[in-house]
């Protein structure tokens, strides 16, 4: 198979052979053989008109795809995380992100004074620090 390239030069267009441009091998291009290639360059255009529609709509699907795998089930996470920081009580076991396991002594707004095991120690948190929330057997059967 044989690669022509398109050459304009002062005597009108002419195909040339890629073999290091070689005036004698030009060929001269006939009105209707660039007829011919225009039609099919614009037939091409059509088809890449649907094929942004069909990327557009496989774009589509893939975002749909990615909220519900991995934004939805973030946002339910972080929904159910806000309740567990509303429901701290004192008395509570919470463990941080941190890794500090701790008894609540009091609540505060952003705040948390945590009882930490085995010298009784007082330490205070932020809320947001509080990754689980274990609640005492005790309160849990009431």
């Amino acid at each position: 198979m044989v690669l022509c390239a398109l050459k304009t030069i002062s005597t009108g267009p002419r195909l040339v052979s890629p073999n290091l441009w070689k005036e004698p091998k030009d060929l001269p291009i006939s009105p209707a053989m660039m007829a011919h290639s225009l039609a099919y360059f614009q037939a091409q255009g059509g088809q890449a008109q649907s094929m942004g529609f069909a990327t557009l709509l496989m774009m589509g699907v893939l975002f749909l795809i990615m909220y519900l795998l991995i934004f939805r089930p973030q946002a339910q996470r972080q929904k159910e995380w806000q309740k567990m920081l509303e429901t701290i009580e004192n008395g509570d076991q919470v463990i941080t992100g941190g890794g500090i396991v701790g008894v609540v002594i009091s609540v505060k707004d952003d705040r948390l004074h945590l009882r930490v095991a085995p010298d009784n120690l007082r330490m205070e948190v932020t809320k947001s620090s509080v990754m689980h929330l274990a609640k005492p057997e005790a309160k849990e059967k009431k």
